[in-house]
């Protein structure tokens, strides 16, 4: 309304856009920071998990911050300079767990995350804290 009454200034709406992208930057700050902290939270319980080795953790780490995360055990060998065996164990074992789903393409068998894996770990995390 300023505008049409200030000779069609256009001070005053551009100083209300500009307080509005403000606000939207400062609310999208605070959005990230909470997120930050609860990935932080997070990853930091899945390596306080007693019943998962380094590399399991590792795993469930990658997990989180790829939404796309698939596994196979020479994927999981090589990362973490392991035999094929040691790398099939450590899958099976967070299959077994509930954490990861897998399926057969070909020869090659694949590994994912549960849709409710991080739950699972939550809960695990409980049990343990208890």
């Amino acid at each position: 309304r300023k505008v049409e009454t200030d000779s069609c200034d256009l001070t005053y709406f551009l100083s209300f856009q500009f307080e509005r992208v403000k606000q939207t930057l400062e609310e999208a700050h605070a959005y990230l920071a909470r997120k930050r902290a609860e990935h932080r939270s997070f990853v930091s319980r899945v390596k306080r998990l007693a019943d998962f080795n380094y590399r399991q953790q590792a795993l469930l780490v990658r997990a989180l911050n790829r939404k796309d995360a698939e596994f196979t055990v020479k994927s999981h060998a090589n990362s973490h300079g392991v035999t094929p065996q040691t790398a099939r164990t450590d899958l099976i074992a967070l299959e077994e767990a509930g954490l990861l789903r897998s399926w057969v393409d070909g020869k090659t068998r694949h590994w994912e995350p549960q849709s409710d894996w991080k739950d699972k770990l939550r809960e695990q995390s409980r049990r343990q804290a208890r």
